[in-house]
């Protein structure tokens, strides 16, 4: 008599929306990010001069005082983000083995610079800067996106962390390169983030 085996219903797709239910919730509940949101809100707000609390605002009212801000947090972050435009790089790819990877090194530059220049990158990275010298890293995301003659197209756009929900998966042992997660406005997408250095006080 013949002997069936029962098919687990625990498939590989399932095992990844688990994993990644995982990632989300650990974004949304992780201690590290809560403690990273709160400065990171903090952080924006002193960018754009809101650097009165509500305690501080009632004293001043009672006194009779406008809550003047010389707002030089400001002034930092778009100094920084000028010198990050200025001193901007090039990427290139150059083959392992001169001189036969070559051709291969060349049209993976072309690639890049025609992804680059579809994507307007500079000024995806200008955004970039801006969010990371403001709360402490900036993201760009690589998508492919279908037009209206159904034919893909790679794009690198930034990614507003001040909206979105990231998720770190993996931490490179530099600690200037992460790669992460985006589980929002468009879907999951593998992106790169770049550190920065945190320019508004976190207290």
């Amino acid at each position: 008599m013949a002997s069936y085996t029962r098919k687990s219903d625990k498939t590989p797709d399932k095992d990844l929306l688990v994993k990644l239910d995982g990632f989300f919730r650990s974004a949304l509940d992780h201690p590290t990010w809560i403690s990273w949101r709160t400065d990171a809100v903090k952080c924006f707000k002193y960018k754009e001069g809101d650097q009165w609390t509500t305690e501080e605002l009632g004293v001043l009212s009672d006194r009779g005082q406008a809550p003047s801000v010389n707002n030089q947090i400001s002034v930092t972050i778009n100094r920084l983000v000028g010198q990050f435009v200025k001193f901007k790089t090039r990427l290139a790819f150059r083959g392992r083995n001169a001189p036969q990877d070559e051709p291969l090194a060349q049209a993976y530059t072309d690639i890049f610079r025609f992804i680059a220049q579809n994507s307007d990158l500079e000024y995806e990275e200008r955004e970039m800067a801006d969010d990371g010298f403001t709360a402490g890293f900036g993201v760009l995301e690589t998508q492919v996106v279908f037009g209206e003659d159904h034919k893909p197209e790679i794009l690198i756009k930034h990614e507003d962390v001040s909206t979105s929900c990231l998720i770190l998966i993996r931490v490179s042992t530099t600690g200037t390169r992460t790669l992460g997660l985006s589980t929002a406005p468009s879907g999951p997408i593998l992106m790169m983030q770049r550190s920065f250095t945190l320019v508004a006080p976190p207290s």
